[in-house]
């Protein structure tokens, strides 16, 4: 027992020894794997952050943050309690965990550190007195920053604090800027790594914990791409997008399911919605894919997006009869164009007819529609109106049709058939540079089809999905 004794004394000695060299800097371990995110593992990041922390001086040395998954060891502290203890950063919400210092001779190891090209060194004119904050982190932390792609994202989302000319000098946080892509870094400058302890609310956590036990409740709503910044999801007809005074008592909505289907962002991540929320609307008895955001910064792009039709949507419907087109439509690649006005406005369909046929000598026609305009109830209105050919289960504007000699009741009872079925849109955040996720560009979930490709700097998604059960079985 007393040599045991010994050995602690000297181990801890030697711990506090090697703590206290402030002319070294500890790199910090942390998984660079996006592991699933709960409270527990929030009041523990929380809990160590407050353990590792050192007042930010002369110097700001770190240790780790234990990852540990023991759930033995839970800890019952919360953000508030552990935030009070650290390092305020910059704005509000973010807090210092780091501190790299730039030598005062800058980057002798720029050329023989491997890790840029020589057109790379051209292109961003790198000298061994001025980077690209990028280039920086990677020169100064390859556990933290492994290449370049995390050196751009932790430039991107404002984790990383500026402090000029400062080696020698403590925190002035009234002096530090929110480090960007382009900023240019330069001997003897301060960078701070910085987290925001704001995350998603304990709602979503605690929802997203309990959706496998909630599988009624989930009402067949699938997720089709997802990420820690948005998602896409599968809507099934008859379920309505937001909660409304008409709506019948306890009817379950898409905001409220949303939370259950769909897993927090990473800890750290900034501007994190309290919850997900859809960035467009489907019009209840309207099945397929609807974009969600998870970020604020993401729910304003993504709105945009749609607002200013840079969305390219896809529809899929069966009508009752085959449309003809009229004289004035212009036709291109087999599309026709529908710009009757509604509502006194411009309104613009584009359709197709896929395929022709009859059931029980009731003639049906498959179209695919891409809506140019967002008005009420367009292709609806449109098709119904503008052709005289309603859609097969739709109750406002098929309701003559389906009472005499339409399709049987069991198979209007299935619902409209309209489904958003494809979507193409520019990724609120990841460029061209990411757009291979998991190292494919295209894959497979969930019953649906996601793509990505490069277009100029931006990164372009494209996801479809297969056709709800109903369409097959009134085809057959």
């Amino acid at each position: 027992m007393k040599r045991w004794k010994e050995t602690l004394f000297i181990l801890s000695h030697f711990l506090s020894t090697f703590t206290s060299l402030s002319a070294f800097y500890i790199p910090l371990e942390c998984s660079r794997t996006n592991l699933p995110f709960n409270t527990r593992s929030h009041n523990r990041l929380c809990q160590n952050v407050q353990q590792q922390h050192v007042a930010v001086g002369s110097s700001l040395s770190s240790s780790s943050f234990d990852r540990t998954d023991d759930e033995s060891k839970e800890n019952k502290s919360t953000s508030t309690d552990a935030s009070a203890n650290l390092t305020p950063g910059k704005p509000n919400g973010y807090f210092i965990i780091q501190r790299y210092n730039v030598p005062a001779d800058g980057f002798p190891n720029l050329q023989s550190s491997g890790l840029f090209q020589e057109t790379d060194v051209q292109r961003l004119n790198l000298t061994l007195t001025n980077v690209t904050l990028p280039s920086a982190l990677l020169l100064l932390d390859r556990d933290m920053y492994p290449d370049m792609k995390s050196a751009l994202k932790a430039s991107r989302d404002g984790s990383i604090l500026i402090q000029r000319h400062s080696n020698d000098k403590s925190l002035d946080i009234e002096t530090c800027k929110r480090g960007r892509v382009g900023d240019r870094i330069y001997p003897n400058d301060t960078l701070y790594r910085q987290i925001q302890l704001d995350m998603a609310s304990e709602q979503w956590h605690k929802a997203h914990a309990s959706s496998r036990h909630n599988a009624t409740l989930l009402h067949n709503v699938t997720v089709i791409y997802e990420d820690d910044y948005m998602a896409i999801v599968n809507k099934p007809g008859g379920v309505n997008m937001f909660p409304h005074s008409t709506h019948a008592s306890g009817e379950i909505t898409m905001k409220e399911i949303l939370p259950y289907v769909l897993r927090p962002p990473a800890d750290g991540m900034s501007n994190v919605l309290p919850i997900p929320e859809a960035a467009h609307r489907l019009d209840k008895p309207t099945s397929g894919l609807v974009v969600v955001a998870k970020t604020r910064p993401s729910l304003r792009y993504l709105s945009q997006l749609f607002q200013t039709r840079a969305v390219e949507k896809t529809y899929t419907a069966i009508c009752y009869g085959v449309p003809t087109p009229k004289g004035n439509e212009i036709e291109k690649d087999g599309w026709h164009s529908m710009t009757e006005p509604l509502d006194g406005k411009p309104a613009i369909t584009f359709w197709r007819v896929v395929q022709q046929w009859k059931h029980k000598n009731v003639e049906l026609s498959m179209l695919e529609l891409k809506p140019k305009t967002g008005r009420y109830r367009q292709l609806r209105r449109h098709m119904a109106k503008g052709y005289g050919c309603p859609l097969v289960g739709d109750v406002v504007f098929a309701k003559g049709i389906e009472k005499n000699g339409g399709l049987p009741s069991h198979v209007t009872k299935l619902g409209l058939f309209l489904c958003s079925s494809a979507v193409q849109f520019e990724h609120p955040y990841y460029k061209a540079l990411e757009c291979s996720v998991g190292g494919r560009r295209e894959f497979l979930s969930n019953g649906g089809k996601v793509m990505v490709h490069p277009d100029g700097d931006k990164m372009i998604l494209h996801a479809a999905i297969e056709l709800p059960q109903k369409f097959e079985a009134l085809m057959k």
